[in-house]
């Protein structure tokens, strides 16, 4: 079934993950100025991308996830998972950021492009998740009025 307004449940989730697509373009923008050597507007890009993804994550720390917790407590270890990638993508935030700031050539341009591989790696693997458990479940325990609510508060 396509997604439409009448659908909510589709429909919202639909919507989410699409913040996600619009994190994942900055992240990309600020790559391919990387790839550049364009060391302005990779700085810029990281800053778009990390203040949106530091939103997302604290929108979903303080909104979303006691919701979950407490409707659907079985739901615990997949929320202590999230959680615990939050921090671990933070950590990579700091790191990438201070590296971001000292790089100069070409040569710590690859280092930080490849070790950006492992952020990308760890952000697919926690969208995906929450993309195939978390977003269906919290449409499953919210009624269509109390998603509208929440889905405006974690929008960027």
């Amino acid at each position: 079934m396509e997604p439409t307004p009448q659908n909510p449940r589709e429909f919202k989730a639909l919507h989410l993950s699409m913040l996600h697509v619009k994190m994942n373009d900055y992240f990309q923008k600020h790559r391919l100025s990387l790839m550049k050597g364009d060391l302005y507007y990779a700085f810029h890009f990281w800053e778009q991308f990390t203040s949106a993804m530091t939103v997302h994550f604290d929108s979903e720390e303080t909104i979303l996830f006691p919701i979950i917790l407490e409707r659907a407590p079985s739901l615990r270890k997949v929320i202590e998972n999230l959680t615990s990638d939050h921090e671990a993508v933070r950590e990579q935030f700091y790191i990438i950021s201070r590296r971001l700031k000292e790089t100069s050539d070409s040569n710590e341009i690859l280092d930080l492009l490849d070790f950006e591989i492992g952020l990308k790696k760890l952000i697919m693997k926690h969208a995906e998740q929450e993309d195939q458990i978390f977003y269906p479940e919290l449409d499953k325990i919210t009624t269509p009025s109390e998603r509208e609510i929440l889905f405006k508060s974690v929008v960027l």
